[in-house]
């Protein structure tokens, strides 16, 4: 790059509010580059005073970076989804990477405090990584050429010469940055198997730094030494300024993710009910170093004996490459349900309140035990089921034997089901898929020993009730659900199935699953179960939607009828019933009637029925959704999607958000106009996406609502 595209791109920084100095590589070689003060003018002059200082770096006194120095993919990219989740909805989150999966995130601060840092050792026993918050004194190489890759440094989501202003980066405090270092650090020893580099340590006031909060909270969740780690811990979150009540409840959610909670319950509740005294005690001894310093501790009399060596720890074993021709493609995709569901992974069977999701996983459940198809799909591994009925556990007797009775022709004397109704941790727990292995592996045994059938699948209904959130919010917190879709996923491998968590869809049915998305992208498979709700609440037009598998299109949709049966006779001569499922429309149902014209009067809505109408008259094509009906005036959906981005009206400040937003609008308009109101249908056919209006679909035998198994 030229010296005066360089000029160029940092007058743009300069202008965006960043303070700039010119870098050789990631070294600012210039004498007091901490003071530097650029402007307009000596920015001119930077290429004639340092012609080798072709990166640009910002001052990060003002503008602090959290740096994520990890070379675990997975675990850098769950750090950014749990910075997300914390700062996007008070800025703009935009990752800068250099080295792939290194990553970095600028932020700003009114008040400059000094830089904390926390070292790594993985799980493989070598060290060398790292979390940092560089703030004053630092700086960070925004543009230019990595000199390891050799490689332009890459600002995925805007970069501070092009959409990144300052003013739109969300604040930072010490205190918050303190604890964005401790969640970031619980999560990667939680998950990824990290440990804290004790060559280095930040504490102070006789509490605990940085450094010392992975190490305390490690020693929690192992269940290694309760009382003195949080003494520390609420001593030093104290001190960084975290109310007192926030502090107990941190420190119990801590504590209910211990192992001695399994492994030494009496002490566990004792250390969990010492918690408020301890944060008192923390209080009150703050009160009196405030007021005067901390005496120099004593030297312990009696000495202390070195502690043995141990033998440095072996270096881990290299899994194998695997080469292309050593796998056969085609039999590649090992199924449980063909070309639908995989044989190991996780799933969410996720709706709305009474769309019937419980006794859509029995339906699925009987299908595997006996190897009927599902959906039309074919059963490849027919095996055993096991069912976690966290939620009325006095109901799964009797809605299986529903399924028993009366679906398919095979009938059982005694069926390869089992049922659980409670685990020892919920699933927010680190051991939770080692409990769920353990409480497994007998039932396995025993599918094999009695049934000679594999255990396939395992149903946890349902996802809240297992997590046994401690909080509000909490099924909002980015690493609390991946913590569980993980645990389910872990499960599954460990046992060689699928595992499906039933879930509640939020307030809005278009976003999908409540909670965190980050459930739905953990997901291998997610089956939606819809249904439309008049004003009273009254449900209707029931469907089964593939809204995500990994080997096929999404977003077709399965309508079905819930059916009552009779079970038998109970003890006090009552008549026992229960619901099964049967897919396909219902043949005695009267027709629906036509959708009207009432789209709403929400913005995002109206825009979207201007657009349709307006491109329907030149771009609209006849298309045959139903085998037996006539044919429908649609739109390909992708343009419609485009033409109401390009034109809903909304200001661009060219910070990027203008446009989520519209995609936001985009998603809840139809949603509302397909869903609450019924004036459009959707449907995938042949791989491509159609919307037509619902009004056009008049005429016998053309239910709106009919799928076509294409």
């Amino acid at each position: 790059m030229s010296g005066d595209d360089i000029t160029k791109i940092r007058h743009a920084m300069y202008q965006h509010g960043f303070e700039i100095i010119p870098v050789i590589g990631k070294n600012p070689a210039i004498e007091g580059w901490q003071n530097i003060c650029a402007n307009t003018d000596t920015i001119n002059l930077w290429p004639g005073l340092y012609p080798f200082h072709k990166n640009t770096g910002v001052l990060t006194k003002r503008t602090p970076v959290f740096d994520v120095d990890l070379l675990n993919p997975e675990a850098a990219e769950a750090a950014e989804t749990l910075t997300r989740s914390l700062f996007e909805e008070r800025g703009i989150i935009s990752p800068r990477i250099g080295r792939a999966p290194k990553r970095a995130f600028l932020f700003r601060t009114d008040k400059p405090f000094p830089k904390l840092k926390v070292k790594l050792i993985n799980r493989h026993g070598i060290a060398g990584e790292k979390l940092e918050i560089l703030c004053d004194g630092q700086q960070l190489v925004c543009h230019g050429i990595h000199p390891d890759t050799k490689q332009p440094y890459v600002w995925p989501s805007g970069a501070p010469w092009d959409a990144l202003r300052v003013e739109d980066l969300p604040l930072l405090t010490e205190t918050v940055a303190k604890e964005l270092l401790r969640d970031v650090v619980e999560l990667l020893i939680a998950e990824y198997g990290y440990t804290i580099d004790e060559g280095e340590e930040d504490g102070a006031n006789g509490g605990a730094g940085a450094a010392d909060w992975g190490r305390l909270i490690s020693d929690i969740l192992t269940g290694a030494d309760l009382h003195e780690s949080n003494a520390r811990l609420a001593f030093s979150f104290i001190a960084t300024g975290i109310p007192g009540n926030t502090t107990v409840v941190r420190l119990r959610e801590l504590m209910q993710r211990s192992r001695a909670k399994i492994d030494r319950p009496k002490d566990w509740q004792d250390r969990y009910d010492d918690i408020p005294r301890a944060v008192r005690t923390a209080q009150e001894k703050l009160e009196v170093d405030i007021a005067a310093p901390a005496p120099e501790p004593k030297p312990d009399p009696i000495p202390k004996p070195d502690p043995p060596k141990s033998d440095p720890p072996k270096p881990p074993e290299l899994p194998a490459a695997l080469w292309h021709g050593d796998v056969n493609p085609v039999d590649s995709r090992p199924y449980l349900v063909e070309g639908l569901i995989p044989e190991e992974g996780c799933g969410l069977i996720s709706g709305q309140w009474g769309s019937y999701k419980t006794f859509n996983a029995l339906e699925l459940a009987h299908c595997v035990m006996t190897g009927r198809p599902y959906l039309g799909f074919k059963i490849r591994r027919p095996g055993g089921v096991l069912f976690y009925a966290f939620e009325a556990p006095s109901e799964i007797a009797v809605r299986l034997q529903g399924a028993l009775d009366h679906k398919g022709d095979k009938r059982f004397e005694r069926a390869p089901f089992a049922w659980h109704v409670s685990l020892p941790v919920p699933l927010t727990h680190p051991r939770a898929a080692e409990m769920i292995v353990k409480m497994a592996e007998p039932i396995a045994a025993r599918l094999k020993a009695e049934f000679n059938l594999p255990l396939s699948l395992i149903v946890i209904d349902t996802v809240v009730r297992g997590a046994d959130y401690q909080r509000e919010g909490q099924d909002n917190d980015v690493a609390i659900a991946h913590r569980i879709m993980m645990a389910m996923a872990k499960a599954g491998s460990a046992l060689h199935c699928f595992v499906f968590g039933i879930d509640h869809y939020g307030k809005d049915a278009s976003v999908g699953t409540r909670g965190s998305s980050v459930k739905e992208g953990d997901a291998d498979v997610i089956l939606a179960c819809l249904a439309d709700r008049n004003e009273p609440g009254k449900a209707s037009n029931f469907r089964l939607a593939l809204r995500k598998r990994r080997s096929g299109p999404n977003g077709e949709e399965f309508p079905f009828r819930a059916r009552v049966v009779e079970i038998g006779t109970n003890k006090y001569n009552g008549a026992e019933t229960s619901v099964v499922i049967d897919f396909g429309e219902d043949p005695n149902a009267p027709p629906k009637p036509i959708a009207d014209d009432d789209w709403g009067k929400a913005k995002s809505v109206l825009h979207l029925r201007k657009v349709v109408m307006s491109l329907m008259a030149d771009h609209g094509e006849a298309i045959h959704p139903f085998p037996d009906g006539k044919p429908v005036q649609a739109l390909k959906l992708d343009l419609v999607e485009t033409e109401f981005l390009r034109s809903y009206p909304i200001s661009d400040k060219g910070d990027g958000r203008p446009q989520n937003t519209k995609r936001a609008a985009f998603k809840r308009a139809l949603g509302d106009a397909g869903i609450r109101k019924g004036v459009i249908t959707t449907r995938e056919i042949h791989g491509v996406t159609w919307v037509w209006l619902s009004s056009h679909t008049d005429g016998p035998g053309t239910n709106p609502n009919q799928t076509q198994n294409a």
